[in-house]
């Protein structure tokens, strides 16, 4: 997992696996696309002016990386 920050255009990238993906869902409220693999599975999210958003929360992507975890919470 890589999780970057792009201050420039004030965007956090957070890529779960090496996997590139094959399908975007832009969730237009949030401001956060959501990228998945051939299998509908989720390989990253973009999160847009996080520099405003910092506090957000995305109970699918908590949900897996606690998953990836074995159940501890990452952060």
């Amino acid at each position: 997992m890589q999780i970057k920050y792009s201050p420039d255009v004030d965007i956090l990238v957070i890529e779960l696996t090496d996997k590139s993906p094959v399908e975007s869902e832009y969730l237009e409220n949030e401001g956060v696309v959501v990228d998945y693999d051939e299998n509908d599975e989720i390989v990253g999210v973009e999160i847009f002016d996080w520099s405003k958003r910092k506090s957000l929360s995305l109970p699918i992507i908590g949900k897996f990386l606690m998953a990836q975890t074995g159940g501890e919470k990452v952060g």
